[in-house]
């Protein structure tokens, strides 16, 4: 029998956002998630969305998130059953986004650089070449005379 602290240090956070046929099928999810001994942390409430195209004939869904933390070894079983049952049209299981990480791609929230890329950073100084420090300017004339003294 595993140890408590053991099994806490292999579960992992992840989030799975999905699309069922029918409003009652959110507490299918719930069920199933449980049956994998998953430890629900949030749970968002489930809304109708009109899909860009159909899937399995059906031109709406159910879209909801849950987030929760589960034994490594278990991830892969809940996906299956996912995948085999019919009420599901869609699926995604994917690690939650911390805060921190949200903060430093933007998030979506605010406008500008993530905080990390804030910092006053001038300009590296530009080198000009030889040419361009000269004052004086060519004329076509002098110009072509260069080019022909350079190849001859």
């Amino acid at each position: 029998m595993a140890d408590i602290s053991t099994q806490k240090e292999r579960t992992i956070a992840y989030e799975i956002t999905y699309l069922v046929k029918d409003e009652k099928d959110a507490s299918f999810m719930r069920s199933v998630l449980l049956k994998h001994e998953a430890v629900i942390v949030r749970e968002d409430p489930i809304y109708k969305v009109q899909l860009e195209y159909p899937i399995e004939s059906e031109k709406y869904a159910f879209l909801g998130i849950f987030v929760f933390e589960i034994l490594q070894d278990n991830i892969s079983k809940l996906s299956s059953d996912l995948r085999l049952d019919k009420k599901v049209l869609r699926y995604l299981i994917t690690k939650p986004i911390s805060r921190r990480e949200e903060r430093l791609i933007g998030g979506g929230v605010s406008e500008g650089p993530p905080p990390s890329l804030e910092k006053d950073v001038s300009p590296a100084p530009v080198k000009e070449s030889p040419a361009s420090t000269s004052s004086e300017s060519l004329s076509n004339e002098a110009l072509e005379k260069k080019i022909e003294e350079i190849l001859e």
